[in-house]
């Protein structure tokens, strides 16, 4: 596994700090002091031996435990398996028919997911002592760290704490499902049935390759990003509650996305393989995404429909013949 949360030691960043300040508006300018977060993650590549005593994607764990998410993560995958294709639920709408037709997926952010909890920098302890950030400030070598006060050393922790946040302002995610058949999922993510979801070949895209599997935990951990940085990171991306169990989510993270463009990137078109109508989806929708996936050169793409299991709360799929750009 590979994963990178890298601190740069920039002392531009904090120039403009005097010892002499001893006023109560903050002498650190807007940049970040110490701290810059580039994350990426490889549990297929991983060499580390250590495995995880967890079998599962949901645990209840003791108070007393440190979460790592990244390891809890590769339990799964030893436990189910690395998946074939994952799926992505969706809504039909102008945003879904532009990235079809240029094959980019949106990292949207956090901020604006149906869950709260979801990558909430409450998950994340800036709890340092006076000593730690002192410490650091001696390694800048740009002042006496023996004149500085109490009252400055709060106000570095919290410049710290505010630039972290506004660091994760620019975190983007992308999210799948093991599962294509998750009655929930179709009604929540495809406008209740009358959406799509597509299936992408795992192995076919390094991006599409480089989704996670979600952790599954009823314990609300909080980890000190200044003791384990990369272990926080991961936590507060890859864990949810429990209540989510039944997505079986896996996600995509970005980071360094401060602009809409940025937020659509591109996937290799072979790796877009199936596209399943829902039971709702109109003639209209369905004949318009096979023109866009015809006019678009995808080498590999069939569609389906999802069809209601006859005496069964469950979904299955009739394989569609296209002609042209016409589903039948």
């Amino acid at each position: 596994m590979e994963f990178l949360a890298k601190r740069c030691n920039t002392p531009s960043l904090i120039k403009n700090f005097s010892p002499d300040n001893k006023s109560t508006s903050s002498p650190i300018p807007t940049g970040l002091p110490g701290l810059k977060v580039i994350g990426k993650i490889d549990l297929n590549a991983r060499t580390d031996s250590s495995q995880s005593k967890t079998t599962g994607s949901i645990n209840k764990m003791p108070l007393t435990k440190q979460l790592d998410v990244l390891k809890e993560i590769e339990a799964i995958r030893k436990k189910i398996g690395i998946p074939d294709f994952i799926y992505k639920y969706s809504t039909i709408n102008s945003h879904f028919l532009n990235s079809l037709k240029n094959n980019y997926l949106y990292f949207n952010n956090p901020s604006n997911f149906n869950d709260p909890f979801d990558c909430s920098t409450k998950l994340v302890d800036f709890v340092g002592s006076d000593h730690q950030y002192t410490v650091y400030l001696k390694k800048l070598g740009q002042f006496n760290v023996s004149d500085i006060t109490s009252d400055q050393i709060q106000e570095i922790k919290e410049h710290y704490k505010n630039a972290f946040e506004e660091a994760v302002g620019n975190v983007g995610i992308s999210c799948f499902s093991r599962s294509y058949t998750n009655i929930l999922m179709w009604s929540h993510y495809a406008y209740n049935h009358k959406g799509v979801c597509i299936e992408f070949d795992y192995n076919a895209d390094k991006l599409i390759h480089s989704a996670l599997d979600v952790y599954y935990t009823d314990t609300f951990f909080k980890t000190d990003f200044n003791e384990e940085p990369e272990i926080a990171i991961g936590n507060m991306t890859f864990a949810k509650a429990v209540d989510w169990q039944y997505e079986k989510e896996l996600r995509i993270y970005q980071v360094g996305l401060n602009s809409e463009e940025k937020r659509k990137i591109n996937y290799n078109k072979k790796a877009l393989t199936k596209i399943i109508f829902g039971m709702k989806c109109s003639e209209a929708n369905r004949q318009e995404i096979v023109s866009i996936v015809r006019e678009s050169a995808y080498p590999n793409v069939s569609f389906y429909l999802a069809n209601p299991v006859s005496g069964k709360y469950a979904v299955e799929l009739q394989e569609l013949k296209v002609n042209g750009a016409q589903s039948a």
